[in-house]
């Protein structure tokens, strides 16, 4: 008879990873284009709401999809972007409310190319 497998013990059961950061369990916020950052690529307050209440809700890691490095290349204009000119304060409160709770908060860094260089 094959014994009943816990899986409560496994979702809680921490998680540590090679470059050394330890997820406190298994949950986990997966990458998606969540469109609510201001249209300049800041976070809002609705979105910095959003990754606390997760972080409240015991979720070890969120992932962030589709963060840009370049303004000029949205994936679509209500995500973040991490650039000079970034609202370095409305970062920092998205990333301190995201992380209550002992959560992770990480960036999907996404990269869009320009296909009008010649090739």
């Amino acid at each position: 008879m094959t014994q009943p497998l816990h899986t409560e013990n496994l979702l809680n059961r921490p998680l540590e990873l090679p470059c050394g950061a330890i997820i406190k369990n298994r949950l986990m916020k997966s990458a998606m284009s969540d469109s609510l950052a201001d249209g300049e690529g800041n976070p809002t307050q609705a979105q910095s709401r959003l990754y606390e209440r997760w972080a409240e809700g015991g979720i070890g890691l969120s992932v962030v999809g589709e963060v840009q490095i370049d303004a000029l290349f949205p994936e679509n204009p209500g995500n973040l972007v991490l650039s000079e000119q970034s609202d370095i304060k409305e970062l920092q409160a998205l990333t301190s409310r995201a992380a209550i709770n002992n959560a992770h908060i990480w960036p999907n860094l996404g990269m869009q190319v320009d296909w009008r260089i010649n090739r």
